[in-house]
């Protein structure tokens, strides 16, 4: 009895023979990944004697072989495709899928690695070619723009962490067919096997393409939101020629309540009808649709080694988070989960606009802040202290300290005469102010010591956030604002 007990089989393995043909060391590149592949599922089923994995090793084409291969698929729970050009060219493996799919009753049981990527122009059988494919191949780039499928010997990290992804998904796609099966009287599934319930979800995320680099990061952020069963676009992978694609993600961009984007040191590929690239042309797409927008990349990545200045702005943005991926993660869920904010009438946004002013060295800080504004729908501002003059800039920060219902300077990692010298121009400048601000503070963050300021205005409180960055703070603040 397999896994799914509903089925002979959980896992039909579909792949073209001439993807498997023996390397110098005597394996053929599909038995290597479906033997890695096992091992891996069986860890995650808890070491479980039930899994039936189906992999056929004949090269005959009888037609009886070719029959007891098409029950095979259809009496499988979990179909997985090994993609490639071969793939897309032979009859055998169309016609595996085309069983399959016909007696499915949805496509969450259909899976697809790709070992090599098409060329352009060249697609899959349907529904493969609109299908979620995880990548088993990368480009060296630099020194080399030709695809090379993943080895567990060349590049075993990239590989094994690809592999357990895979095996991830299947084995939770696998417990729901078990515990369906339960439910109409088949063999219960063991406690400790049973998958959480998944949270409601409240709001739709595109999860933007990326550079190959960040691949994996990608699907580990993926798997986290499915665990709770946020709504994800794309459900699969867009087209690669530049018009097609645009075309798609806008399509998926006007569901779409959250764009989520993570970034590297890549700039990416750019096609002729792309020429600002996949990675820009989303996040500017996003942009112009108003859609919310988070960004990530590694607080260890150094902006000043590269050499694209568009990339590197595009790294400094308002809504990029310079975190471990962990806590990025985190924050993308609780964004998701929460319901859209009521809109706020013209009237109370003049009112209500926020300035959180910030030094080069806490701007992250206040891209936090910002967020935490502006998930109560109130106007906020940072200061832009890249692309323009000395003196632009300073007028920009003069303006907003006029201009702002509530302001909050952020003490970080800062000195205490920066601040000191925000707290005189505020000073300076309050008198060309129609009205006193609603609110006035200073964001006290890491680290724990600092100096005290020895500077003092009438209404001026702290926040006091030194233990850890936390926008909680803020909600008396906001509060004060909406009322």
């Amino acid at each position: 009895m397999a896994f799914a007990s509903r089925y002979r089989y959980d896992v039909f393995v579909s792949y073209a023979h001439a993807d498997d043909t023996p390397d110098t060391s005597g394996v053929g590149w599909v038995s290597q990944f479906v033997a890695c592949l096992e091992v891996a599922l069986r860890q995650r089923l808890g070491g479980t004697d039930e899994l039936r994995l189906y992999f056929d090793h004949s090269h005959l084409h009888a037609n009886h072989v070719l029959d007891d291969l098409l029950a095979a698929a259809r009496d499988s729970a979990v179909f997985l495709a090994i993609s490639s050009r071969s793939y897309a060219m032979r009859d055998w493996t169309k016609r595996e899928l085309d069983a399959f799919v016909r007696g499915a009753d949805d496509l969450h049981r259909l899976f697809a690695v790709e070992c090599l990527p098409l060329d352009e122009g060249e697609v899959y059988p349907t529904p493969l070619q609109d299908h979620k494919r995880i990548e088993f191949w990368h480009v060296n780039s630099p020194h080399s723009q030709t695809a090379m499928p993943l080895s567990p010997a060349l590049d075993p990290l990239q590989f094994h962490r690809r592999i357990h992804d895979v095996a991830d998904q299947i084995r939770r796609q696998l417990g729901l067919l078990r515990t369906a099966s339960a439910k109409v009287g088949q063999p219960t599934v063991p406690a400790d096997r049973l998958l959480p319930m998944p949270v409601a979800p409240q709001r739709t995320v595109l999860l933007a393409q990326v550079t190959e680099d960040l691949d994996v990061e990608r699907e580990q952020v993926r798997r986290y939101l499915e665990q709770y069963d946020v709504a994800i676009l794309p459900s699969g992978t867009y087209p690669q020629d530049g018009a097609r694609f645009r075309e798609a993600f806008e399509a998926d961009l006007a569901h779409a309540d959250l764009f989520v984007q993570l970034l590297g040191g890549f700039v990416g590929r750019a096609p002729p009808d792309l020429p600002e690239g996949y990675t820009r042309a989303q996040f500017a797409s996003a942009t112009a649709r108003k859609v919310e927008i988070l960004q990530w990349r590694r607080p260890d990545l150094d902006r000043s080694t590269l050499a694209n200045e568009r990339h590197r702005e595009l790294l400094s943005g308002e809504h990029v988070m310079a975190t471990g991926l962990e806590t990025f993660k985190t924050e993308v869920l609780r964004r998701a989960l929460r319901p859209p904010p009521p809109p706020i009438d013209g009237k109370a946004a003049l009112d209500s606009l926020v300035f959180v002013n910030a030094d080069r060295d806490d701007l992250e800080i206040a891209k936090q802040i910002q967020q935490e504004f502006l998930n109560h729908a109130l106007p906020v501002a940072i200061p832009k202290l890249d692309g323009g003059s000395a003196e632009e800039i300073r007028t920009d920060i003069e303006e907003s300290l006029i201009e702002c219902a509530a302001l909050v300077l952020v003490y970080g990692r800062t000195s205490p005469f920066w601040v000191r010298s925000q707290l005189r121009l505020f000073n300076k400048v309050k008198a060309r102010r129609s009205c006193p601000p609603r609110v006035l503070a200073v964001y006290c963050g890491p680290p724990v010591d600092k100096q005290d300021l020895g500077f003092s205005l009438p209404d001026l409180r702290e926040i006091d956030a030194r233990d850890g960055i936390s926008t909680r703070p803020m909600l008396p603040l906001i509060e004060a604002l909406k009322a």
